[in-house]
């Protein structure tokens, strides 16, 4: 199997230890951060870390400020105060062991977008799943419409393709912005 088409199908699926018990896929419900700390705080401390991705998501949040669609540190992840998806069925694992996301916007009309960071140069499985559980909730009506952050340069044109095919092989777009 081509490693697009695995992709696709990992978007697409859940591992059987995270299949829904409700028996018709997830329904996901955003969950905010409990916002301890100031958005500048999380911002700062993103960008200290000695990990160049979480580096980057800090870079990326920051740009969402700057351009005025992130104003509220309920909705930046950080390692003490996490945003999450978490599956509205009872019993579901995803209700009691949320899925972390990286930052919603809200546009000038109030419409929020799930913002997902990568600074990779290529989706591997996992981040596969996770485009797709973000794409998954946008088509069930939780936030408008996806939103990629990647690194700029052209390294990042296999990432891009990616992102693209992945997200219309589940009939959506993705809007992917590079930082």
């Amino acid at each position: 199997m081509a490693k697009i088409d695995q992709l696709k199908l990992a978007a697409a699926t859940e591992k059987p230890t995270t299949v829904c018990p409700s028996g018709s896929g997830h329904t996901w419900v955003l969950v905010q951060a409990a916002g301890n700390k100031s958005l500048d705080d999380k911002i700062k401390d993103l960008k200290a870390s000695p990990k160049a991705g979480t580096q980057f998501e800090g870079a990326a949040a920051e740009h969402n400020k700057n351009d005025g669609t992130l104003k509220d540190s309920k909705d930046l992840s950080d390692d003490s105060d996490q945003l999450s998806w978490e599956c509205a069925f009872p019993g579901c694992n995803f209700k009691n062991n949320p899925r972390e996301g990286d930052h919603v916007t809200t546009d000038g009309a109030g419409k929020r977008q799930a913002v997902e960071v990568k600074a990779t140069t290529a989706l591997d499985e996992r981040s596969a799943r996770q485009l797709g559980r973000n794409l998954q909730a946008a088509s069930q009506g939780a936030v408008a419409g996806v939103t990629m952050k990647i690194p700029a340069g052209p390294q990042r044109s296999t990432l891009v393709s990616q992102i693209k095919q992945v997200a219309a092989s589940l009939g959506q777009a993705v809007q992917i912005i590079r930082v």
